[in-house]
């Protein structure tokens, strides 16, 4: 063939080649192709963790934990479960407070279904709540629209103790869906009304590190343009504990010390993890707060290996690999990376001789890799690890700082430190990058089968951080509802004090209530022209004391007030709310006002256990 005529080819070759890009372009602007191009943004978190004392149910209430030094594990309780259950001693873990306890009402679930419900299940529903709420997205505002649900969950301890203690003429329909690992994202769906793709995913301790990665493949194909990813644990049985133990996996004081050099197994724990994943255009469609960016993300199996949970570090090598060209990040671009970790002689050098192999390419000596496990302090939360590690982590890219690590101050002899360019932080310090560089950090979370996953994490690019909104010339009339009076001035309470610790102006509070509650039957209205007056307005509240510019009202079963026309007055829209009526409270925010980071919904719990007789 010709020059002339090879020209000709590849000049025809190019010209096919514009023609389909063209194409493909319109299709996408035509929302027939999806456009794979965005990275999802991470925008609402949500947890229950064990505390020192009392469970934390807040974001800011984790770091706190982790930035003093935070350890969960404490014996294990003595009326978990029935002592004919456990012939042998539990170990010490990292437990919740009160893991049967349940604000059934708030969702709406009938008590004799509540006590049948898996306890993993009613958790699921409040951090939920809780995490669309931190989000700045009132729940019911997402009914009907394609969001999805993606669970991490593997335990099988409530059906283990509903065949173990139920009597068989105790036995409903409501024991199907209520104890069964699909009913975890079903029952979100169903209660919250999204319509998008749900599923619970079971890959052992990966389990939700692969439910983001899901979540991230629907966004980026167009199934959603939101989804909920969370991952839970609650240790009900003492059934796993002994095979955990037999198989000599379990540290004899419930601690993980990882990367230390006393690691001696892993300490369980429990709890659960949530965030709020959204696409660019939910972000713009719900003016969205991005905390942090997943890059990248890669779901993996170890394969053929000298046993079944036998780790491979090839195959942890492969997933590192493949996260990071999702990302599009070079290795040694990455400060940090939240480690598996759970603390095992044999686990721990194979992991990080596999960091060291992948995220050392081209690391100059002078900017090691930092490593840390937040299961140093909340234990191993297997099907939640991954997403704690990705809380942990989104934590210290919006702080800038790295938690300490905690129980390794003497390091695992069997690796070379130094030579691998690892270091590990034992205090609260700067995160290792200057201000003008993009904070990355990787999240690893490997299941004792072989599924192993991993993400890719950046801090949000300035150009998406919202602009502080103008402090108001007021007055400004800040809506509150709940579904009691106690909740309510609870609410009243949890405001005040969180308004205390932050510098915020006042539209921005207002925007979070309208926003990023919803509305219910037990409402009030606070008027102010600056957040002291605000503060002191919401503490008599609180207190049930009189106040000026305060309304405080029930609604009942009649017929609701008429909607108050826009320009009526503050105080005339004010006194309608509280009686029922509908009020469009947005009109008085400035185009700039943003919703902030506030306590969310306030549950009234009672415990819920399994009948113990038919008649119960």
């Amino acid at each position: 063939m010709t020059g002339d005529a090879n020209r000709e080819l590849m000049a025809e070759a190019l010209r096919e080649l514009r023609r389909l890009r063209a194409r493909i372009a319109e299709l996408e602007a035509a929302g027939a192709v999806p456009n794979e191009t965005g990275k999802p943004h991470i925008v609402g978190l949500g947890c229950r963790l064990p505390g020192d004392g009392e469970d934390l149910e807040h974001p800011a209430a984790a770091w706190r934990f982790f930035a003093a030094f935070g350890d969960a594990v404490r014996p294990a309780p003595s009326d978990r479960w029935r002592a004919e259950h456990a012939p042998e001693p539990v170990p010490p873990g990292a437990f919740l407070r009160a893991p049967f306890a349940f604000d059934a009402a708030f969702f709406r679930v009938a008590p004799r279904e509540a006590r049948l419900l898996d306890p993993q299940h009613r958790l699921l529903l409040e951090v939920a709540h809780a995490t669309c709420e931190h989000a700045g997205i009132a729940p019911s505002a997402l009914r009907g629209s394609d969001t999805g649900v993606f669970v991490g969950a593997s335990t099988e301890d409530w059906a283990m103790q509903i065949a173990r203690t139920l009597p068989f003429a105790a036995i409903d329909g409501a024991i199907g869906p209520g104890a069964n690992g699909c009913g975890a994202a079903g029952r979100i769906a169903f209660t919250f009304g999204l319509q998008g793709p749900a599923m619970t995913v079971n890959t052992a301790c990966s389990s939700s590190l692969v439910a983001l990665h899901l979540a991230k493949q629907a966004l980026q194909r167009g199934e959603c343009e939101l989804a909920l990813v969370l991952g839970v644990n609650v240790m009900l049985s003492p059934l796993p504990f002994a095979t955990f133990r037999r198989a000599g996996m379990l540290s004899p004081d419930g601690r993980c010390r990882t990367f230390g050099a006393g690691a001696d197994g892993y300490g369980r724990g429990e709890g659960a993890v949530a965030l709020l994943l959204a696409s660019d255009a939910a972000v713009a469609r719900h003016r969205l707060e991005p905390l942090a960016q997943l890059l990248g993300s890669s779901v993996g199996q170890d394969g053929a290996t000298a046993g079944l949970t036998v780790p491979s570090g090839p195959a942890q090598q492969r997933v590192l690999r493949a996260a990071l060209r999702d990302a599009g990040v070079a290795p040694h671009a990455v400060h940090y990376v939240e480690a598996h970790g759970t603390g095992t002689m044999l686990g721990d050098p194979i992991e990080v001789n596999a960091l060291a192999a992948v995220y050392g390419e081209g690391r100059s000596a002078d900017r090691p890799l930092w490593c840390a496990s937040a299961k140093t302090n909340f234990g191993h939360l297997e099907a939640a690890a991954g997403l704690l590690g990705v809380l942990k982590t989104v934590l210290q890219l919006r702080h800038r700082q790295l938690a300490p690590h905690l129980h390794a101050a003497v390091k695992n002899p069997h690796l070379p430190w130094a030579r691998l360019l690892v270091q590990v932080p034992d205090a609260l310090v700067p995160w290792p990058c200057g201000a003008d560089e993009r904070a990355l950090a990787g999240v690893s979370s490997f299941g004792f089968t072989g599924t192993n996953a991993h993400v890719v994490l950046g801090d949000v690019p300035r150009a998406l951080r919202g602009a502080e909104g103008p402090a108001a010339g007021g007055p400004m009339a800040l809506p509150l509802c709940a579904r009691t009076q106690p909740a309510l001035r609870t609410t009243c309470r949890r405001w005040a004090d969180a308004l205390a610790l932050q510098q915020v102006a006042l539209a921005d509070v207002v925007a979070t209530a309208v926003r990023g509650r919803d509305v219910d039957r037990v409402r009030c209205v606070v008027l102010a022209h600056d957040l002291v007056e605000l503060r002191t307005r919401l503490f008599a509240l609180a207190n049930g004391e009189p106040a000026d510019g305060v309304w405080f009202g029930e609604v009942g079963r009649g017929e609701p007030p008429p909607t108050p026309p826009p320009d009526a007055e503050l105080d005339v829209r004010a006194a309608a709310f509280v009686r029922g009526a509908a009020v469009a409270w947005a009109a008085q925010l400035p185009a700039t006002a943003r919703c902030v980071e506030l306590p969310t919904s306030v549950f009234q719990r009672r415990e819920f256990r399994l009948p113990v007789d038919a008649d119960e």
